[in-house]
């Protein structure tokens, strides 16, 4: 809305849904993140759905795509899934989320963002790969630890 000041709101609704979407998305997730927290516990509950895996993961990224052309980032997709599949769409969403969230965080403008996804037998496998700073030796030892950052500065830029 702030890009297109003179548009209406139907002319924008797309975007005004999509974002209330993300509101409640993210209201699941903190709560997710409160339960997980509180139960000391790695254990999640899966709801796994039978969904058009290429339009759900082209749904899930288009904002992303956007956010990153507002970056100046370039973003490209190699999206080459047919078919359905079993999957728990709230956890692939958010998986992805963090990913290309973290893309967008780390990469610098005009350096581009890369998502892939496949289907290897009956896996999902999503690539995210950026031109970022990376991650040290020492924090990749730490990728999987519950709330680990590697910069403990708690930047207002980086979240």
């Amino acid at each position: 809305m702030l890009r297109k000041p003179t548009s209406s709101v139907a002319d924008v609704s797309e975007n005004i849904v999509v974002s209330l979407s993300e509101v409640r998305r993210l209201n699941q997730l903190t709560s997710d993140m409160l339960t997980l927290a509180r139960t000391g516990s790695n254990m999640t509950q899966l709801d796994p759905k039978m969904v058009d895996i290429e339009n759900f993961i082209k749904e899930v990224i288009e904002p992303y795509s956007e956010i990153a052309a507002s970056k100046k980032r370039k973003f490209a997709e190699e999206i080459d899934i047919k078919g359905k599949m079993v999957i728990d769409t709230r956890r692939v969403h958010q998986l992805i989320v963090i990913l290309l969230d973290n893309a967008l965080k780390y990469t610098e403008a005009k350096d581009l963002i890369k998502i892939k996804a496949r289907r290897e037998k009956n896996n999902l496998v999503i690539e995210v790969a950026d031109n970022g700073r990376g991650i040290s030796a020492e924090a990749k030892k730490h990728v999987f630890d519950r709330f680990y950052r590697e910069e403990k500065s708690g930047n207002r830029s980086t979240g």
